[in-house]
């Protein structure tokens, strides 16, 4: 009897790569994400246009959210520090949200509305609207070249600060950062980080 050979990615059975992915996957949000501080530029840049859609089809542009400090999260359904990191931005979301900041999670999954739906239920996400660019257009107009990426914007839509990989929303320091952006009327010229 002749052995059919297994299919192996680097040396690796492709069957456990796969079964690797889906328990990565289906682990809930770690106590391991850790606060990163925020990158912050020694002046605001300006933003290009951005288009995206909500949940229920509509297109809302950047713009839109004018005179809002927004936090703008550029994430994925299959991206497993994207899973840890969105209960926080949930959490930062229902603490500071309102008529002054708004978090703008912008998911890049091809399937849309039909991934993000049964991954916000999963995780009991509560605050967090859900905003789709099937297309990436946000990701590449932002420069985003790996996910999770955040980038804070300010009341006037120029970005002021970023953060590369999942991040502990909630830390007090990126909080009362965020509560000092929210309350000053012009962007405070920060040196450094102000954490």
């Amino acid at each position: 009897m002749t052995r059919r050979p297994s299919r192996r990615v680097g040396g690796v059975p492709a069957a456990l790569i796969l079964l690797t992915a889906l328990l990565a996957a289906a682990v809930p949000a770690s106590a391991d994400t850790v606060f990163r501080p925020l990158a912050w530029h020694a002046t605001p840049r300006p933003v290009p246009g951005l288009l995206f859609e909500t949940e229920t089809g509509k297109y809302v542009r950047l713009r839109d959210f004018r005179g809002k400090v927004v936090l703008i999260n550029i994430w994925a359904t299959w991206c497993s520090a994207c899973r840890e990191e969105m209960p926080y931005l949930d959490r930062l979301q229902g603490m500071l949200g309102g008529k002054s900041f708004e978090v703008i999670a912008i998911a890049i999954d091809r399937d849309g509305k039909r991934a993000v739906e049964p991954f916000y239920s999963g995780l009991g996400l509560r605050y967090l609207r859900v905003y789709l660019d099937r297309t990436r257009f946000a990701m590449h107009r932002l420069r985003v070249f790996g996910i999770p990426e955040s980038i804070l914007i300010d009341r006037k839509g120029r970005e002021i600060a970023r953060s590369s990989g999942p991040n502990a929303w909630t830390a007090p320091p990126l909080v009362r950062a965020l509560q000092r952006v929210i309350r000053a009327t012009d962007t405070p010229q920060l040196k450094g980080d102000p954490q």
